[in-house]
């Protein structure tokens, strides 16, 4: 190998784990990455680089941004560890980062096809951590309760509140990311939906924070819902889409809990830290829901 390309190859990588180690010693600082975010995003590099060095090293005349190497080397240990990994939860929430970056700020970056190639395959992986709604059961039971999701004027019972396909776009837009992100937190405590499930049966707070979330979510991502019944179905329409079929319970429990103290404390901190993510474009990262679990 010249040597100006192995330096060349070098400095690539440590500008790539340096964006990684940035992120983990965010996750390390919240008590929710135990492992030493310079070693480990070194070695998350290296691995996805040693993997295919014909695709980052320039042999065809394209080197990676350092961003999109980053998202590769984290959608390389996303698919190579378990469902409940705690640490695999921690790379979802980093890669879920660097993609609100790229969603916010994209066109200020030189991506090249190659980084547009990594960061496409970033996307499909963090998507693959959360249910393939409109293709699964559950997409199938929330598009039969509301028809308007299918972006189809005719399958509307009121023409005047169909929604245009880019709003469609936008709202479910919306719930994948309230979706994914609920995912990393109770990811991190080892547990899924099902079990999150069980756990508002009788936990105020968590039924109040998932609300807040749903909440926020009509302001952030909702255009045309001018009115209170149009913004419950939207937010009802979430809570089927995370819970299935005993979505609609949950969320008439919850219209039900509204002057609960512990439910209004969720439901606040939810809200909350929707908020601050968008607010911050993904720097912070919402954590109270598992600190809650953790800490019971």
């Amino acid at each position: 190998m010249p040597i100006f390309k192995g330096f060349k190859n070098t400095y690539k990588k440590s500008e790539a784990a340096v964006v990684l180690q940035n992120l983990l010693e965010m996750q390390a600082k919240s008590g929710l990455f135990e492992l030493n975010p310079a070693t480990t995003a070194n070695d998350l590099i290296d691995r996805v680089w040693n993997d295919a060095p014909h695709k980052f090293d320039g042999r065809f005349g394209q080197r990676p941004h350092k961003i999109a190497l980053a998202g590769a080397a984290l959608t390389k240990a996303i698919h190579s560890l378990p469902f409940n990994d705690t640490v695999r939860n921690s790379f979802c929430l980093c890669l879920a980062n660097i993609l609100s970056e790229v969603e916010a700020n994209g066109s200020l970056y030189p991506f090249s096809n190659l980084d547009f190639e990594l960061l496409s395959e970033a996307a499909s992986a963090l998507r693959a951590n959360t249910t393939d709604a409109l293709n699964s059961p559950l997409g199938e039971e929330l598009v039969n309760a509301f028809p308007e999701f299918r972006g189809d004027r005719e399958n509307s019972l009121d023409a005047e509140h169909s929604l245009s396909t880019s709003q469609v776009e936008l709202e479910f837009r919306g719930h994948e990311t309230m979706e994914a992100l609920l995912y990393a937190q109770i990811g991190m405590c080892g547990f899924g939906m099902p079990v999150l499930a069980e756990r508002i049966e009788t936990d105020d707070f968590s039924l109040g924070y998932i609300f807040g979330f749903a909440d926020m979510g009509v302001f952030q991502f909702t255009q045309d819902r001018k009115d209170q019944v149009e913004a419950l179905a939207y937010m009802a329409a979430f809570f089927q889409r995370i819970f299935g079929v005993e979505g609609a319970n949950a969320f008439s429990k919850a219209l039900g809990k509204q002057t609960v103290s512990k439910f209004v404390k969720g439901r606040s901190k939810g809200a909350e830290e929707l908020g601050e993510w968008l607010k911050t474009k993904g720097k912070f990262s919402p954590i109270a829901l598992a600190q809650h679990f953790r800490f019971q």
